[in-house]
Formats: structure tokens, C-alpha cells, sequence
């Protein structure tokens, strides 16, 4: 009502201006003189500074509004109810679902909140870091995170004794999955402790005696869901598998908490260098068993996963359609990959170099 009187005010004063272009047009001026002054002030007193004020003393306006707020919530709940009812039998004659069952946020205004949070101060690097893994952590595969097959350390069950033992010994590992005759063929999860307990006990063990049996997993598993059924079977390693059944890997429950928390180490573990070397005339070697998206994320570096890949080695492969020789080269977005370093068919190391400075 009262911008429609200002503009009804300003109109025949706008009109009676000795300028026959303002004057003809008197309305839409005192429209815009009227509609502008009040979006602006609506804006930054309405928008901008209650919000700024409410974050910057946010634990004092939360205290002193949170009964006028709770009491409004009980005296509208019986309203609110009445509409939500029948919005909901609307979208039911629609064939549509309820409202109140949608979500108001979604993941990556939570991710976008958090980097603001972070910029501002509010959360520390390590803080934003660790709620960014845990969003990932829903969507990541085991495949993306186990030990592939080729390291796997595993021992045969007719292993002697004393290899058995030396094995422990020399991987530093508290569980070797064992196999029955290959790889593909795993009977049980072989633990150290129940060695010690049969020696002490016995003085000599049988390997088939004191197996666990293995848990198998798909390689497209989400590593969430596995973590709930390592808990819900109490234990520490799955055996993954792809669709024919062939063993591709294994994943521990630590494999699993570093997706969150970073890399876990103790004073066993041996010092390792990171998948990437960075060489003086700023060249990098890579290691082919490096993941994608840690490359991405970490060196910028514009190489995508795929459901046939997820490794540096991976990429190389379906960039060649074959199985390469040591010093082939591959180009990609202004980057050429040259193959270093090869054990039989494996790709051990990859020299990444820009191409705009060669």
C-alpha cells in the first residue's frame, strides 16, 4: 500500500518536470524511484545484516530467540499439520510422494558450507578435510582401495612351518590369507596370535587348524557398507573378488579408516616415499599403481576414473589397447606419459611431462 501511494505521489510531479522524455514516461520513473530505494534497503537491512549479525553472535541471538521460536512452533504445529496433510493429498492425486519426506540439503551445499566455514576460519584444515572423506567415504568403492592381487602376501597351505613363520617376520602383517594350490582358491585368514597360542600350548601348529574362515566381498562394493559388515562379522580383512569369482585383492579395516583419517602408521611400518617424485626440471615420475583421483585432487592433474580404471597404470592401458613395452609414450590434454619402469606386464613407474615444454 505504501509504495503504491509513493507512486501515485511522485507520478504528477515526475509528469509536470520540463523534460518531455521523463515527463511522458512519469509512471514507470516513479515505479523504478520507488522499487529500487525499497529492494535495496529490503535487501541489505532485511538479507545481508541480520544474517552477518546472527553469524558473528550466533550463540547469543540463538538464546535469546530459541523460546519465542519454540513457543511459535507449538501455537502453528496444528496449522502446520493441516497444510502438510494437504499438500501431501494433492501430490498423492498427482501420483507424486509425500513432501515431508524430502531432503532440504544437499550434499554439496553441505560440502560448499564447509569450504565457506573453512575460509572464514571456522573449521581448521584437518576439520574440512576429514568431513570431505567422510561424504566420500559413502561413494567409494573397495576396488578403489584395496591391495591389488599382485601384493597381496599369501602363503600356500602346504607352506613348511618355518616358511610360515618367516613370512610373518619379514611382512610385519598380524594376518596372511591362505590359499590351496592358487591364489584364486583362498581357504582361510592365517593369524600370528594363533600360531603363538599353539606353539606355547603344543609346541608346533598345523596351518588347516587354525584358519578363520575368509570373507569375500565384490570389488564394487561401497567401503561403507563393508565397514558395517567387518563389524557385524568382527573382523579385520575381506578377500575381493570380481564378477567371475577371481580374487583382485583384499581390504583391511585400516585400509578403510585412512579413507577417512589419512595414512596410519606404527612403529613397524616401514617408510614409504608418495606415488610421486617431482624431478628438477619439474617432471614428474609416478608411480603406475597411483590413484586417479588422488592425482587430480592433490596435483591437479586432469586424468578422470572409469569403470574400467582407476589407477595412472590403468589409464595408460586403455589409452595403448594393448600391453605396452618400457619407454612408450601416450599423450593426453597437453601432458605426455612415458613408461619407465616395467615388471613383466606391470607398469611400475610413468614419467609425466608437459608438453608444451619439451
Amino acid at each position: 500500500i505504501g509504495g503504491a501511494a509513493a507512486i501515485e505521489f511522485l507520478k504528477p510531479m515526475i509528469e509536470s518536470l520540463p523534460l518531455p522524455l521523463v515527463g511522458r514516461w512519469g509512471e514507470s520513473v516513479a515505479i523504478l524511484l520507488v522499487v529500487l530505494p525499497i529492494a535495496y534497503l529490503s535487501l541489505v537491512l532485511g538479507e545481508l545484516v541480520p544474517k552477518s549479525l546472527a553469524l558473528r553472535f550466533s550463540e547469543r541471538i540463538a538464546v535469546f530467540v530459541a523460546h519465542p521460536i519454540d513457543l511459535l512452533s507449538r501455537l502453528t504445529a496444528f496449522p502446520v499439520r493441516i497444510l502438510t496433510a494437504s499438500s501431501n493429498a494433492v501430490l498423492w492425486l498427482f501420483g507424486g510422494k509425500d513432501a515431508g519426506g524430502a531432503s532440504f540439503v544437499s550434499e554439496e551445499e553441505v560440502k560448499s558450507l564447509i569450504r565457506e566455514g573453512a575460509a572464514k576460519g571456522i573449521f581448521d584444515e584437518t576439520e574440512k578435510e576429514l568431513i570431505h572423506s567422510v561424504f566420500e567415504f559413502a561413494d567409494t568403492p573397495v576396488k578403489a582401495v584395496m591391495v591389488p592381487r599382485t601384493e597381496i602376501h599369501a602363503v600356500d597351505v602346504k607352506t613348511p612351518r618355518e616358511e610360515i613363520l618367516k613370512s610373518f617376520v619379514e611382512s610385519g602383517f598380524s594376518r596372511i590369507p591362505v590359499y590351496e594350490g592358487e591364489m584364486d582358491r583362498v581357504i582361510g585368514i592365517l593369524y600370528n596370535k594363533d600360531i603363538f597360542r599353539a606353539l606355547q600350548e603344543k609346541g608346533e601348529f598345523r596351518a588347516q587348524d587354525l584358519l578363520h574362515p575368509p570373507f569375500f566381498v565384490p570389488s564394487s562394493l561401497p567401503i561403507s557398507q563393508l565397514l558395517k559388515e567387518l563389524q557385524r562379522k568382527r573382523s579385520a580383512m575381506a578377500i575381493v573378488v570380481n564378477e567371475f569369482g577371481e580374487v583382485e585383492g583384499l581390504a583391511t579395516l585400516e585400509d578403510l579408516l585412512e579413507e577417512i583419517v589419512g595414512e596410519i602408521r606404527d612403529e613397524y611400518d616401514r617408510e614409504e616415499r608418495g606415488p610421486v617424485e617431482r624431478l628438477p626440471d619439474g617432471s614428474m615420475v609416478i608411480q603406475g599403481s597411483a590413484q586417479l583421483k588422488d592425482l587430480k585432487l592433490d596435483y591437479g592433474l586432469p586424468f578422470d576414473e572409469s569403470p574400467d580404471y582407476l589407477t595412472l597404470a590403468g589409464f595408460v592401458l586403455a589409452k595403448l589397447r594393448r600391453i605396452p613395452r618400457g619407454g612408450e609414450r601416450v599423450e593426453h590434454e597437453g601432458y605426455r606419459l612415458t613408461i619407465v619402469d616395467m615388471e613383466g606386464r606391470r607398469i611400475l613407474k610413468v614419467k609425466l611431462e608437459e608438453a608444451k615444454k619439451l
